[in-house]
């Protein structure tokens, strides 16, 4: 028997690398006759330079740079001859910022941009950007203006690049921009969601990152007029790109003016792992991530796992930390799903004590095998 182990991370809980291991040792302590195929996964969102790293020979480089508020930090990223991979929460993640910090009004992802810029200067022809994680909201001119952009106002003055600023736009100033046309931008994302309006950047994920209600609906308006300004500047049209409010809009704001290609993350991990070929070749599938919800099978890993599995008539099981999907999906899928929460005393306990649960789950899912 074949069993092929492939989950995201459990956010804030463990990775996918250690989700692997503790369970092929569980599995093999109980029948070391299994072949055990470990195989840790991401979708393009934060964690997934540490799992692309289980794949490619690549090194880490320090830089310093400015965090989301402007602080300066060490931070880095990792190059493979002339490519090179940056996480995008590495310089301007949520995580950065102190209780009742965050703000995507203020915050900016410019740290991210210096990063970038580092690799251009140092050889680097391929960028690879994950994102996710974010705490902005700044179309991603954070980025650009580290690149040499120029925002401009009605007074041809140079703006601050965050958020709240983006309706102050009135024209773009290229003249000392990096010239891309010998570099790529490969940007990974793990959602589908347009730039603005119902479904944009700022109504679906700002709240996340601290924004009111009245905030929110500045963002967008904000990132409304960004892309008027862009289609005027280059007659590039971002208002309906698919993913481009991946981030806050970096996504849509790269396109629009590094030429950046939007790649689906899962889908690329999945190619450079093989992951067809794996879950083909196997019997039995495992994967999860930290919460099971409604969105878990749009885009990401366990989306992903599913529609291979169930092309290829594969017995999928989930592991994860918490179940809140919907039961008609659920019905629909017809998933085996097993939680870490349903073996803990509460869903602190189950964080707390995540590997003691997954061994225990882990024996109970090969004794029923």
């Amino acid at each position: 028997m074949q069993i092929l182990i492939a989950p995201d991370k459990m956010k804030g809980s463990i990775s996918s690398a250690d989700i692997c291991d503790i369970l092929e040792e569980e599995i093999l302590n109980y029948d070391n006759s299994i072949e055990v195929i470990k195989c840790p996964l991401a979708d393009g969102g934060d964690g997934t330079l540490a799992v692309m790293q289980n794949y490619i020979d690549m090194r880490p480089v320090f830089e310093e740079v400015h965090n989301p508020l402007r602080r300066n930090i060490e931070a880095y990223y990792c190059v493979n001859g002339n490519e090179a991979y940056v996480e995008l929460p590495i310089a301007s993640g949520l995580t950065l910022l102190a209780e009742g910090e965050s703000n995507p009004m203020v915050t900016s992802t410019y740290g991210t941009g210096q990063l970038i810029k580092h690799a251009i200067q140092h050889g680097s022809e391929t960028i690879y950007l994950m994102l996710g994680g974010s705490c902005t909201n700044d179309v991603g001119i954070g980025i650009l203006s580290a690149l040499g952009y120029r925002f401009l106002d009605d007074k041809q003055q140079v703006i601050d690049p965050v958020g709240q600023n983006l309706k102050l736009i009135q024209s773009i100033d290229s003249s000392q921009a990096i010239d891309f046309s010998n570099v790529k931008i490969n940007i990974l994302c793990d959602v589908n969601n347009p730039l603005y309006g119902p479904n944009g950047a700022a109504h679906i994920f700002g709240k996340q990152k601290g924004a009111n209600a009245e905030e929110r609906s500045l963002l967008d308006s904000g990132m409304q007029h960004f892309a008027s300004i862009i289609e005027k500047y280059n007659g590039v049209n971002i208002q309906s790109l698919s993913g481009g409010g991946s981030a806050g809009g970096i996504a849509a704001g790269l396109y629009a003016l590094c030429n950046a290609k939007i790649l689906p993350g899962f889908q690329t991990i999945a190619n450079l792992v093989k992951l067809e070929t794996l879950v083909v070749e196997s019997d039995i599938v495992i994967s999860g991530e930290g919460r099971l919800d409604d969105n878990s099978f749009d885009g990401k890993v366990v989306g992903g796992m599913y529609n291979l599995c169930h092309q290829y008539q594969k017995s999928l099981h989930l592991i994860v930390g918490q179940n809140i999907c919907s039961n008609d999906i659920l019905r629909e899928k017809d998933i085996r799903i097993i939680t870490v929460e349903s073996y803990a005393q509460d869903k602190d306990n189950a964080q707390a004590d995540v590997v003691k649960y997954l061994r225990e789950i882990a024996k109970d899912f090969v004794i029923n095998l």
